[in-house]
C-alpha cells in the first residue's frame, strides 16, 4: 500500500518541536535525553508506549535499546522466541529507510489481528496499532529504529501522524547524536588535540554508534585499511580491561550506560618510550643480548640495560616474554 508525500506545510507544532529538540536538547542530560524526546514527540503525536533502538537491522542483545511505557521483558521475548522474523513492519521499514510505515500501510487491519504476531505478542503487551521509522547513519551504516505504539483498537494511528513521525525520526537520531557529544566534548581532556575531542560510543560487539571526526582520524592513521563500521579486534578485546596502547594512540574504554564511551588520543608506545627506548627494547625482544644491543646502536651495555628498565616500568611488563607480547600486540594493532 503506498505511502503519501509528506505536505509541503509543517505544522507550527512538529516546527516548534524540531527547534526545541536542538535549543534544549543539549541540556539534557545524557542518560535522560531517550525519555525527554519521547515525551515531547506525544505532544503532536499520541501515543501509549514506544521504542528506540540503536543497532543492526536485526535486533541483538548487544543492540542499545529505551522502551518508554513497556517492560523489558517485551524486547527479550521478541528476540527470544522469534517474532523478527516475521515482523512485516520492520522488513519493510528496513528496506525503505526514512519512510514511516503504519501496520495499515502494509497489510489490511483485518489481516493483522488474525496473526500470530499480533494474538501472541502484540496483544500480550497492549499494542494495537505501530508507527516504525528506521534511520541509517551513512558513515557508519547504523540503523536507528523508532517504533510509537497504541494500545486502543478504536484509535489507529492517522496519515498526518504518520507523516509527522516520518519528519520527525532523522531530527530525533541527530539531536540525540549532539546530545552525547555535547557532553562529552564540553569536558575536554588535555590530551585532546587539534581535531578536538577524539571520543565514540560503541556497544559489546564493537559495533560503533559514534564518534567524533577526530576519533576516525586517529584509527585510521593507526590502521590503514579500517573501514570504520566494527572496531579493530584488538580494542574489541580491551573493552573493560584498562587502556589500550598501539603503536601511536592509547585509547580509554569506561562503560556509559549498557555501551562504551571510547577517548582515544594520539600517544601509544613511539610516544610513551621514546624513540631510542623503543629501538632497544624492539631488539632486546627479538633477542639480542645487551651487549648485542650496544654494539649495533654504538652505546655502552649499561645504558641498554638502563633504558631497557625504564621501558619495562613505562610498559608494565617483568619479562622479556611480556615485553615481546606487549610489542608484537602494538605491531599488530593490538
Amino acid at each position: 500500500m503506498a505511502t503519501q508525500a509528506l505536505p509541503l506545510l509543517i505544522p507550527q507544532s512538529v516546527n516548534d518541536l524540531i527547534v526545541g529538540l536542538y535549543r534544549y536538547g543539549r541540556e539534557v542530560p545524557m542518560a535522560r535525553f531517550q525519555h525527554w524526546a519521547l515525551e515531547h514527540v506525544r505532544e503532536v503525536i499520541d501515543f501509549d508506549s514506544a521504542l528506540w533502538r540503536v543497532g543492526g537491522e536485526t535486533p541483538l542483545s548487544v543492540d542499545s535499546r529505551f522502551l518508554s511505557g513497556q517492560p523489558p521483558e517485551l524486547m527479550k521475548t521478541y528476540v527470544r522466541d522469534g517474532w523478527h522474523a516475521s515482523d512485516f513492519l520492520h522488513a519493510e521499514c528496513a528496506a525503505n529507510p526514512g519512510i514511516t510505515f503504519g501496520i495499515t500501510d502494509v497489510i489490511t487491519a483485518e489481516r493483522w489481528h488474525d496473526l500470530p504476531m499480533y494474538q501472541q505478542f502484540a496483544r500480550r503487551f497492549g499494542i494495537e496499532w505501530a508507527l516504525c521509522t528506521h534511520h541509517v547513519e551513512p558513515n557508519l551504516q547504523l540503523r536507528t529504529v523508532i517504533s510509537l505504539w497504541r494500545g486502543d483498537p478504536q484509535r489507529p494511528f492517522s496519515a498526518e501522524d504518520r507523516m509527522r513521525k516520518q519528519l520527525l525520526t532523522p531530527h530525533l537520531v541527530e539531536s540525540m547524536r549532539i546530545n552525547r557529544f555535547w557532553h562529552l566534548a564540553t569536558t575536554p581532556k588535555p590530551s585532546d588535540g587539534a581535531l578536538g575531542p577524539a571520543i565514540a560510543v560503541c556497544d559489546g560487539s564493537g559495533r560503533l554508534h559514534d564518534c567524533t571526526g577526530a576519533f576516525s582520524h586517529l584509527l585510521r592513521a593507526e590502521w590503514s585499511g579500517w573501514a570504520g563500521v566494527l572496531l579493530p579486534p584488538p580494542l574489541v578485546a580491551a573493552l573493560g580491561h584498562g587502556r589500550f596502547s598501539g603503536r601511536g594512540i592509547d585509547v580509554d574504554s569506561e562503560p556509559f550506560g549498557d555501551q562504551w564511551l571510547l577517548r582515544a588520543r594520539s600517544s601509544g608506545l613511539a610516544a610513551r618510550l621514546g624513540r631510542r627506548e623503543l629501538q632497544v627494547a624492539t631488539l632486546y625482544a627479538q633477542g639480542l643480548t645487551y651487549r648485542e644491543i650496544a654494539g649495533r646502536l654504538g652505546v655502552a651495555p649499561a645504558t641498554v640495560r638502563n633504558q631497557l628498565r625504564a621501558s619495562f616500568a613505562k610498559l608494565g611488563v617483568s619479562s622479556k616474554v611480556e615485553l615481546s607480547k606487549r610489542l608484537g600486540e602494538a605491531d599488530r594493532g593490538g
